[in-house]
Order: structure tokens, then sequence, then C-alpha cells
């Protein structure tokens, strides 16, 4: 502790407390210095989450590429021991993106000194990422969550006794599905290859299969039927497709009505609204509807002003429009 020109060093024999209140906030300080600094570094490009950092190196070739990342690995290195947060090299890994009739074994890093271990697959923030990004083993490791999640299951129902069908959904939507969907934006293209969409399909046959309560000689396309639910690689590449048209477009995009039951609007404090839309209008998101809704009850009521019109605040209920302006 340094106070003026008097300091005072004092070592903690029963460790730090975890869990404070302003904890994160100190830690969000001291680590924004760190990232500033690394970012200013030629070819890398830092990723944090809390305190799990990933450095991303690259260089025209192999040489570069780990001497860049040397560099780094030295910056940070120099960095922790000048604020006393000294990084831990054996919970430290590293991994090359491998590239055909390419050798790696000749190079190596270091932090403080100490050799890392190069891995072919390394896991951060729950997707397991390879060296080939072909996503293998991530869709491996979702299968066998999945198994536990299925033998769990198992202990509370079977085909002749237990939950009903509407419990059984329920889990698979709001437990297990959200789980199997967890970054399907970043590894989801690779479920265009038949090999990895049929791996996943295995995985989501076992669990509807506990849902519906069937026998394993029921056909895929039928416990797809029976459940309706529907193949799950088909679900991700249509989520993936509907975010990217959704990010690419804006409100001005979409072709908005007022319905002409003025009557109607004035009672429910809100527009009805129609869609002219390439996909259904119940795939638009409830925040593009609200926004939408929003900017058109806004036109309304400069309408009504800008006419002489006048606004009874008994039947036009303004609220909606406070509270969504919030969002």
């Amino acid at each position: 502790m340094k106070l003026g020109s008097t300091s005072a060093i004092r070592c903690p024999e029963r460790g730090c407390p975890q869990g404070s209140v302003s904890g994160p906030i100190f830690w969000n300080i001291i680590i924004n210095d760190l990232l500033s600094k690394l970012n200013n570094l030629a070819c890398c490009e830092i990723i944090a989450f809390a305190d799990d950092i990933l450095v991303c190196s690259q260089g025209r070739d192999i040489s570069e590429t780990f001497l860049h990342a040397q560099e780094a690995l030295n910056f940070a290195s120099d960095w922790s021991k000048s604020f006393k947060l000294e990084f831990n090299p054996d919970k430290t890994r590293f991994m090359a993106i491998e590239k055909r009739n390419v050798c790696y074994d000749a190079f190596q890093l270091f932090l403080d000194g100490t050799p890392l271990t190069m891995v072919k697959q390394m896991k951060y923030l729950g997707v397991l990422l390879d060296t080939k990004f072909s996503w293998k083993q991530h869709l491996s490791y979702i299968s066998e969550k999945c198994d536990k999640l299925q033998r769990g299951l198992n202990r509370i129902a079977r085909n002749t006794f237990g939950i009903n069908f509407n419990v059984h959904s329920l889990i698979y939507k709001q437990g297990i599905e959200p789980f199997i969907l967890y970054g399907s934006r970043v590894w989801g293209e690779a479920l265009k290859r038949k090999m990895n969409s049929k791996y996943l399909r295995r995985t989501q046959r076992r669990i509807l299969l506990r849902v519906i309560c069937g026998y394993r000689t029921i056909s895929y396309d039928s416990v797809y039927a029976i459940s309706g639910f529907p193949p799950i690689d088909i679900t991700i590449l249509h989520n993936i497709a509907f975010r990217e048209n959704l990010f690419a477009s804006s409100i001005s995009n979409y072709d908005c009505i007022i319905s002409p039951f003025l009557s109607l609007i004035l009672q429910r404090g809100m527009p009805s609204i129609l869609f002219n839309l390439v996909t259904r209008a119940q795939k638009i998101s409830l925040l593009f509807a609200i926004l939408m809704a929003v900017k058109l009850m806004e036109e309304l009521v400069s309408h009504l002003l800008c006419s002489g019109g006048v606004l009874n605040p008994r039947t036009f209920n303004l609220e909606f429009v406070m509270n969504a302006q919030f969002l």
C-alpha cells in the first residue's frame, strides 16, 4: 500500500476475500490497462471475458507468427510482475491453426521462462476450438453432455411411467436445446457437412425418444413429427441465416401500415401492424415489433397534432411509448 511518499508492504497469510462488491470494478480497471497496451502490438488481437484472456497472433509465416506471440507473452509477463498479478504458466496453453505439410514441433512459446504446452484443442467460454476448425470435438462434447442429461431423464421417466409429454417437451425446449444451440453462430456452419449433421441428429434423436416415450425402432422422421421439434441442424442453420438477414436490415426495410380500425387502435393504445416480409411475421423479434410500433405511434400522434386533432388521455395510452424507449 502506498499513500503519498509513505509505503508499506505486507504479505497476506490467509488469502484474499472473494465475492466483494467492488472487486469486478477494480478488476476491469486494472485489466483494461493490459488489454489496451496489448492491442497496440503488431499482428495481435486480444479477446477477454472476465479473467479469461485470449491472445490471437498472426504473421506472414510460422516464424513471424510465433515471434509476435512471444512478444505478447513477454509484455504480459512484465506487466503482471509490475502489478503483482503474475499469470500461471501451468494453466496457459497455446494452439496453432494447422495447415497442410507444416510441422510445429520445432517452435515453442515461453511464459516467465516456463515452456507452454501446445494442445490440439482448446476450450474457450464453453466452446471447443480445434486446430482445423472442424468442430468435431465440440460436437462430441455436446453429445457427451446430452447423454448425461438423457441418463438423468431415464431416472425419472420411462416409456410406461414418469413425467408426461408436456413436461418432457418443456425440459427439452428450455434446458437441452439452448445448451445445444450455445455458440452455434460460431460453429453452426460445420453442420453443412453431412457427417456433422448426422452426428448431431443422432444425439437429438436419443433425447426426443425419451420425450415422446418411444422405442428405438422409431425412424428419425417419425420422431421429429411426433415430438413437434425439427432437426437440430436445420434449426441452427435457419437461426444463423435469419440473424444475418436481421442484422443486415433495418426497420425502414419493412413495409408497415396502420390498421384502418382507428377506434380499436385508440382503445388498445398501440397500432395494429401488418408486415410485408420475405419471412413469416412471427419470425420477427419482439424488439423489432416494439420499435416499429413506437415509430408508428409517434407518426400517428404527430399527424393528429398537426391536423388539429385532439388526443384523449383516457383512450390513448402513451405509457407504452415511454416504456419502450428505455429498451
